[in-house]
């Protein structure tokens, strides 16, 4: 389904634009206001709604043996995580890759872990309802300290990714017509820009189930803008990225680094604006250039992905793995890897 790849692309858009705004941190500087206003506009749904579609292909993936679904994913997600985070302590860490919190999710890569670890889950609790997981995710999200990246959020994201794997079990769901009907929408944005702007006077609203209702209307309004726009030239620009989401994911935070300290070195300390712009275009490009490498170069998927446990290829053209998630851009349920 198109509007899949259309919103993962948009989440990961958003995540660079994050990343562009928060690397200026990292060279010292405040980073751009209006930037950092831009991020807390969409920081109640950005990671939410990237990991409630990673949870649409979790019953495909299970219907493998375990075995094969372990391996599947520790070539699809701990490896990249386990290169870029080790790119990322040479290029960017200062302590290098020595540094412990490096390998626990203390870099841009930590969405990587976690859902390896939510599949891992997934595996565990597979004859768990998963009404119940859902429930009992948002429950101990609630219940955790506040801003604790490995209790609050981590359940937080768990539960969205389980209701990800409850919807693909009810895909009539997401195809009927009323979430596309003015009598929800209207309700749902009003409830979503409520949220949004209570997040950027806040300075930010993220990870908190307190606000789970709105942050599930904003989501919805999302899909059902991404529906009716198929075929558009923004959609085909945002599913062009969320078919090729791995790449951009861990390709874009070196080059933005390297991007600012260039423009630093050049004299643009003053110029917070510029130098967010300027990173985040690169790490777009950059990013662009290496997905035409991996269509052109097969063995850059190294950098991507390894080949555990996979059965013969078809003798069949077939698009690019699309995501993080193995998701194949054709459809929703079916899993490429």
């Amino acid at each position: 389904m198109e509007w899949v790849d259309t919103l993962r692309g948009l989440a990961i858009v958003l995540v660079l634009s994050l990343h562009a705004s928060l690397a200026l941190r990292r060279h010292g500087l405040e980073p751009w206001q209006p930037a950092v206003e831009f991020n807390e506009f969409f920081a109640p749904y950005r990671m939410a709604m990237l990991m409630l579609l990673s949870g649409l292909l979790l019953g495909s993936a299970l219907r493998k043996p375990p075995h094969v679904y372990v391996l599947r994913k520790i070539g699809s997600l701990m490896w990249p995580y386990v290169l870029w985070t080790t790119i990322y302590g040479v290029a960017v860490n200062e302590a290098g890759v020595i540094h412990v919190p490096l390998w626990t999710g203390a870099t841009y890569l930590w969405f990587l872990l976690f859902l390896f670890t939510y599949y891992l889950a997934g595996l565990a609790l597979r004859r768990v309802p998963t009404a119940a997981v859902v429930l009992a995710c948002f429950a101990v999200s609630l219940a955790a300290p506040d801003g604790t990246k490995y209790f609050e959020r981590y359940f937080f994201l768990m539960g969205f990714f389980f209701l990800g794997a409850w919807l693909q079990q009810r895909p009539a769901w997401l195809q009927a017509p009323v979430l596309s009907a003015p009598k929800l929408l209207i309700p749902a944005a009003a409830l979503a820009l409520g949220l949004s702007v209570a997040s950027v006077l806040g300075s930010g609203i993220n990870y908190d189930a307190r606000f789970l209702v709105p942050a599930l209307a904003g989501i919805a309004l999302l899909i059902a803008v991404a529906k009716s726009a198929p075929g558009s030239g923004w959609a085909r620009g945002l599913s062009f990225v969320g078919r090729h989401s791995v790449v951009y994911f861990v390709v874009h935070y070196p080059v933005m680094y390297a991007a600012m300290a260039l423009a630093l070195g050049l004299g643009y300390r003053d110029e917070p604006g510029l130098i967010y712009t300027a990173a985040l275009l690169t790490g777009v490009l950059v990013s662009s250039a290496m997905v035409v490498l991996r269509e052109r170069a097969p063995f850059t998927e190294m950098l991507y992905s390894l080949p555990l446990s996979q059965q013969p290829r078809r003798q069949t053209v077939r698009p690019p793995v699309s995501v993080i998630d193995d998701m194949a851009p054709s459809s929703v349920f079916s899993e490429s890897k």
